[in-house]
């Protein structure tokens, strides 16, 4: 996080813009927010952006050496574009570094629990994830959302590591699925 507020002059940073935006554009798609019923809320966004960061940064950890440099920057995208909206939500400059260590938490609680739940391809880990974070705001949810959100990210998993670093360079198809994207 040292290098979130450096002026970007980096290649991997500009190119992590780039891919931020990718996971921005998938995580806004309406079929979450109106089929799967996640939440259309600042927490039901950033849980929807959560999840996307993390499947990308997990494949890019896939390139070792290669990505290191980008993985980070792509962290640092997230939480730049974080802070700049805490911001325009009218967040007073004394109170953003009190939300941006609960919502850095959030986000490293969250990687790490999708990421165990996919590593181990475990489904029911992975439906526990997805409702306890996705769906966690909500007193009920629809079991066949959490089905479905599973089945997306396992989708979503599988198209990712047929990806080299050079398709997330291109920039198409970084994640895929309904039209809606």
């Amino acid at each position: 996080m040292i290098g979130l507020f450096r002026k970007k002059d980096k290649p991997e940073e500009k190119f992590a813009e780039q891919l931020y935006s990718h996971v921005v554009k998938a995580a806004r798609n309406p079929f979450f927010y109106d089929a799967l019923e996640v939440p259309d809320t600042v927490d039901g966004r950033f849980e929807m952006i959560s999840l996307h960061e993390t499947l990308a940064i997990m494949r890019l950890e896939l390139f070792a050496e290669r990505a290191v440099d980008i993985s980070q920057a792509l962290f640092d995208a997230m939480f730049l574009d974080m802070d700049r909206s805490l911001r325009e939500m009218g967040i007073s400059d004394l109170r953003i570094p009190k939300h941006m260590k609960r919502m850095l938490n959030g986000f490293n609680g969250r990687a790490l629990a999708y990421k165990a739940a996919i590593e181990a391809n475990d489904e029911d880990l992975l439906g526990e994830a997805v409702r306890k974070n996705i769906y966690g705001t909500l007193e009920t949810v629809d079991p066949s959302h959490i089905d479905q959100l599973c089945t997306y990210i396992d989708m979503q998993w599988k198209h990712l590591q047929t990806l080299n670093l050079e398709d997330f360079q291109n920039g198409k198809n970084i994640f895929i699925g309904r039209e809606e994207q």
